[in-house]
């Protein structure tokens, strides 16, 4: 959930405000890069659908106000990293840029406004998060996240028996 504050000029020149309450819903994919280490980076990719209501939308003087609430869908591209400080406790930081499938998302809606790093007509934002991360209970530990053992090692070299038959020592 999101509450957004904005305000424009109207005709008479006073100043309006608009807010808008925005509430989002998204499924995400998360690809972890070193899942054994204490900082483990990841990349996150979604897809979700996004719900606005807006108390004084404008879309200029032409068009008309428009509706004061609507739904769309969303697209999000992530970034962030699991400091792991013990076996179950653990922060969390992630970036994420979000582009919308509509430019309403401030309250204002003008066609052909080119915007965002993708270049689309949508509203695009940015979130920064920071959260703890408590694990409940853990399934068993991966095969990727054992370390090779020194006896492992050893049983692929072969060894050669040396025998000695006689010692010589020099006085």
């Amino acid at each position: 959930y999101i509450l957004l504050n904005s305000f424009y000029y109207g005709n008479t020149g006073d100043e309006i405000d608009n807010y808008v309450n925005m509430g989002t819903i998204n499924l995400e994919a998360l690809y972890t890069i070193l899942p054994c280490e204490r900082i483990t980076p990841f990349i996150l990719l979604g897809y979700g659908m996004s719900y606005y209501k807006s108390t004084n939308p404008y879309m200029g003087d032409i068009r008309g106000p428009i509706n004061d609430a609507w739904i769309g869908y969303q697209a999000l591209l992530g970034l962030g990293a699991e400091f792991k400080f013990f076996d179950d406790i653990s922060v969390k930081a992630e970036f994420d840029y979000i582009t919308a499938s509509n430019n309403k998302i401030d309250g204002n809606d003008h066609i052909n406004e080119v915007k965002g790093i993708l270049y689309s007509n949508g509203d695009s934002y940015m979130n920064l998060k920071l959260g703890a991360v408590w694990y409940f209970d853990r399934g068993e530990k991966s095969r990727i996240c054992e370390p090779f053992s020194i006896r492992e090692i050893i049983k692929e070299v072969p060894v050669e028996k040396i025998v000695v038959d006689t010692v010589y020592i020099d006085k």
